[in-house]
């Protein structure tokens, strides 16, 4: 969890910033927009990183992850996104079929084995 909370914070705060050469949705001294994709993600994200982030959970209550798909606007919310995370494993199963930036996505599982 050290590992998964170094990398997050270091996404968190690289990704947001910008270099001057890529665009992002915030400018100078606004909060960044972070988009959870589950409501654990989003715990965490919030745990993490607290006010320094705008997060915002896109899951509706109620829904399933693993079955529930965004709607249009709401894909291209997090297409303008600063950056995106996700549970990963394959629980956000519709993100295999949504153009999301790659660059802006953090799976929260990447070092997990099932």
């Amino acid at each position: 969890m050290k590992h998964f909370t170094t990398i997050l914070l270091t996404t968190l705060l690289l990704g947001c910033s910008g270099d001057g050469n890529q665009e992002t949705t915030t400018k100078d001294n606004e909060t960044p927009v972070v988009y959870s994709l589950s409501f654990p993600v989003s715990y965490l994200v919030e745990r993490l990183a607290g006010d320094a982030v705008e997060n915002t959970c896109i899951l509706p209550a109620g829904e399933d992850p693993a079955v529930w798909k965004p709607t249009t606007e709401q894909i291209i919310a997090m297409q303008q996104a600063d950056l995106l995370v996700s549970n990963g494993l394959n629980y956000e199963a519709w993100m295999k079929t949504t153009a999301l930036p790659t660059s802006k996505v953090v799976d929260a599982s990447k070092d997990v084995t099932p």
